[in-house]
């Protein structure tokens, strides 16, 4: 019971920090640029290096496509920001999700970006994150879509996409983990360092949003959003 409040209490906050953050043209802009930048992203080149090492056909050709939606992602992106009017600015360094999800996995983290992990490991990282995008993309362009449509729907054919990818994910990481127990473990290892890695990089996106005036609230709402950065 309290674990089913606490899921509906973030998801009111949830709408409700989507819905302040969409309301002003400066805060979709900023939101169109971290997709954008969150599209473009192939940390250390992970796709090239992955489609390198895997040398199962039709693996292989999952991979490519993957990286190529990718690539077709960032410029869908790009061509919202440029049909809105808004400038392509680069997401803050302090504020990208991956290596908050790296420090959480320690090691296994670092040997991602240092592109020292094998197929398995990489694609239980990529894993994770395609996971996050499932759930969160619909919730942007809800948000989006009472001021931009056009640029909502874009962003919900993104996450089908996603949901395509966390199925290669899935069948890559079968494929390459030695074994079963290896697999169950290590992507619950994952999934609850992104879970922390997320909500961590949440309170320092609304302490960042604050402190640019890019959340139109008013001064209590304000307080507030500062106690759950705080929290």
């Amino acid at each position: 019971m309290l674990k089913t409040l606490a899921t509906w209490i973030h998801g009111l906050l949830d709408a409700r920090f989507l819905d302040r953050l969409t309301a002003t043209h400066a805060g979709r802009a900023y939101l169109l640029n971290a997709l954008t930048d969150a599209e473009e992203a192939d940390e250390k080149g992970v796709f090239d290096r992955l489609i390198g090492d895997i040398a199962d056909p039709s693996l292989n050709k999952l991979v490519q496509r993957h990286r190529d939606d990718e690539i077709r992602h960032g410029e869908l992106m790009t061509e919202c920001l440029r049909r809105n009017g808004y400038a392509r600015e680069p997401h803050p360094d302090e504020l990208r999700i991956v290596p908050y999800i790296a420090r959480a996995l320690g090691d296994g983290g670092d040997a991602y970006l240092e592109g020292r992990s094998g197929v398995f490991e990489a694609y239980a990282f990529l894993q994770v994150l395609e996971e996050r995008a499932v759930l969160m993309y619909p919730r942007f362009a809800g948000a989006l879509g009472k001021h931009d449509p056009e640029t909502a729907e874009v962003v919900r054919s993104i996450a089908r996409d996603e949901q395509r990818h966390v199925k290669y994910a899935r069948a890559v990481c079968r494929r390459y983990a030695p074994d079963l127990q290896t697999l169950e473990t290590t992507i619950a290892r994952f999934r609850a360092a992104e879970a922390t890695a997320f909500a961590e990089h949440g309170k320092a996106t609304i302490r960042y949003l604050l402190s640019h005036d890019l959340l139109e609230v008013s001064f209590p709402e304000r307080v507030m959003w500062r106690a759950v950065a705080a929290a």
